[in-house]
């Protein structure tokens, strides 16, 4: 094969290549189009949410022992101050109340 041979085969090959290039960027065109990139994006994301929604709730149907020992921890996390403030005041009196309860005991 000589190089005029060559390249004209290249030629070819070069259109072919051209030929599916240009039918790929045409469909790529076509769709977005009919739905935009930031669309895609927006459906992509939320059906990602709803999977990971879906996925979370079975979890907590599997485990609600869990959940609900969750929720009561978190529930005493946020009420933490006011339980640290009446255990203040009441302990000085359950203190006396232990003390002599102990009395007691040793005198029987």
């Amino acid at each position: 094969m000589n190089d005029q041979e060559q390249i004209s085969d290249d030629r070819e090959l070069r259109g072919e290549a051209r030929e599916v290039l240009t039918e790929r960027f045409e469909g790529l065109k076509t769709a977005l189009a009919e739905k935009g990139i930031p669309a895609r994006a927006r459906d992509a994301a939320l059906d990602k949410a709803k999977a990971t929604g879906r996925e979370a709730v079975a979890v907590a149907r599997e485990n609600r022992g869990v959940i609900g020992g969750t929720l009561a921890l978190l529930a005493l996390w946020f009420l933490r101050k006011p339980l640290i403030e009446q255990s203040r005041r009441h302990l000085p009196r359950l203190g006396g109340f232990i003390q002599r309860a102990a009395k007691s005991l040793d005198k029987d």
